[in-house]
């Protein structure tokens, strides 16, 4: 096998198939990022101002402020993937986890409980479990499905998440009651990917990202529903997330933060999405988790809607510069497993 570099590009999938294989076998593919990044979480304000945190350069994803703004629950990548919990007053990182199977914390509307995502029995699906670490994780959910948590409703008693099912595939923003039972119910269901539903803060609207219309975009649906489908990004956006006031939705659309001014009340009115400031920060990408997509949700706002905490790889840019190809990949793949024993 050959490998030649095709010269220096910027690529970004929306599905996250960052290879291709052609008809006579040869392979191109990016190189991906490392789970051992090394990345910091920095403060940005509106007009893009950075400032990092006073905390080493690890693999983190994923940052979630605790709603009153004193905490802060991030996932650490590499071999393991567990929670941590940093006090932004006290400078202390306490970790929460220790399965080496936990991502994507979420906070409870009280701040007393994380949900996250876990493996369980070769399933990716829903636990919980109390902030302060003084009980156990506890399952919410046990399908043979990809399972992600988004958000709480405000009231905390409804949860919503991605599934993904993987004989469909299908992909879906679904809500389940944490109460009784523990029902779920498809919220939006569809062929394309999409997800990251969020809970508006009155729990009246979700807005989430889809790829219904052949590359992401925001939308907003009434919710419990039904109602109409209303698009709030232009242009391409990913990665929603509400003002705690509701007066805004945030969104990303590729290295730009962009806002968009709304009202829910007596129904839902949007204002013209603007860019409030354009750095290089990461999307959540990560070689064992999934690549950017509609469902990640990898950096968070300051209660006041003022800062953003965001995820800058100190690696490098978390786009792939290069594009390989591998000639004869696939003649070469198959003189190594004729050779197996």
């Amino acid at each position: 096998m050959a490998e030649r570099t095709l010269g220096h590009y910027r690529v970004e999938s929306e599905l996250g198939a960052f290879f291709d294989i052609s008809p006579a076998g040869d392979l191109a593919y990016a190189v991906g990022p490392s789970e051992n990044g090394e990345r910091m979480l920095t403060w940005v304000d509106r007009k893009g101002k950075a400032t990092p945190l006073p905390l080493p350069a690890r693999s983190y994803l994923n940052p979630r402020i605790s709603p009153d703004g004193k905490l802060l629950a991030v996932e650490v990548e590499g071999v393991n993937h567990d929670l941590y919990s940093y006090d932004f007053a006290r400078g202390v990182m306490s970790r929460i986890t220790n399965n080496g199977t936990s991502h994507g914390p979420i906070w409870s509307p009280d701040g007393k409980r994380f949900a996250f995502r876990t493996w369980k029995g070769g399933k990716m699906t829903l636990a919980w479990m109390p902030a302060d670490r003084s009980g156990p994780e506890e399952m919410l959910a046990n399908v043979p499905a990809w399972q992600s948590a988004v958000s709480f409703s405000p009231d905390g008693k409804h949860l919503a998440y991605d599934e993904v099912d993987p004989h469909g595939p299908e992909y879906g923003v679904w809500i389940m009651s944490l109460e009784g039972g523990r029902e779920s119910r498809a919220f939006a269901k569809s062929k394309f990917q999409q997800g990251a539903g969020k809970f508006s803060p009155d729990g009246r609207w979700l807005v989430y990202c889809s790829m219904e219309s052949g590359k992401a975009e925001v939308y907003v649906q009434q919710y419990p529903g039904p109602g109409p489908k209303i698009q709030g990004s232009s242009e391409g956006g990913m990665d929603p997330l509400w003002r705690r006031d509701g007066k805004e939705i945030f969104y990303r659309n590729g290295s730009k933060m962009m806002a968009v001014s709304v009202s829910t009340q007596g129904g839902f009115q949007a204002g013209r999405p603007a860019a409030l400031w354009e750095g290089e920060y990461t999307f959540g990408l990560s070689s064992s988790c999934g690549l950017r997509g509609a469902t990640f949700t990898s950096y968070d706002v300051s209660p006041d809607g003022q800062r953003f905490l965001m995820i800058k790889d100190r690696d490098g840019n978390m786009y792939s510069t290069r594009i390989v190809v591998v000639v004869n990949w696939a003649a070469e793949l198959g003189r190594v497993m004729a050779n197996r024993p």
